[in-house]
């Protein structure tokens, strides 16, 4: 009958958490909350490459280059764009230097391209895009 006793003293005590002398102490669960994981913010355009991946496009405008004259038999057009996380064209850049009237008209025709937009983990932002483009003017 003793034994029933101290039995039922010990699980008492071990349920209000306070362990008899000599027995181990009882360890509550800890329980820790972390702040959530921030949103990356970018203030500047990222490259495309790595894990930022590239945007696609979906609408294209093709340039009117009849102002530009006739008489050309081509000409290669590279261009740097930054295309927004929505998709639309911010900005446009040659990186190869063409006749003025070419490039102005090619500008005018890309503000109006829409993209899917580059994509970081998953996540769209704004993104510096590197094009080429063979034009043939007759």
């Amino acid at each position: 009958m003793k034994h029933v006793v101290l039995m039922m003293m010990i699980v008492a005590l071990y349920a209000c958490g306070e362990a008899p002398t000599g027995a181990p102490p009882v360890r509550k669960p800890v329980v820790r909350s972390y702040p959530p994981f921030p949103v990356p913010s970018f203030d500047q355009p990222l490259r495309v490459g790595g894990d930022v991946k590239a945007p696609v496009l979906i609408r294209k405008v093709d340039p009117d280059y009849s102002a530009c004259g006739a008489g050309r038999t081509g000409s290669l057009l590279i261009f740097e764009a930054v295309i927004d996380r929505n998709g639309d064209v911010q900005a446009v850049r040659s990186l190869k230097p063409i006749d003025a009237c070419v490039e102005r008209a090619f500008v005018a025709a890309t503000r109006e391209w829409k993209f899917k937009p580059g994509t970081l983990n998953g996540v769209p932002v704004d993104v510096i895009y590197n094009f080429t483009l063979q034009i043939h003017l007759n």
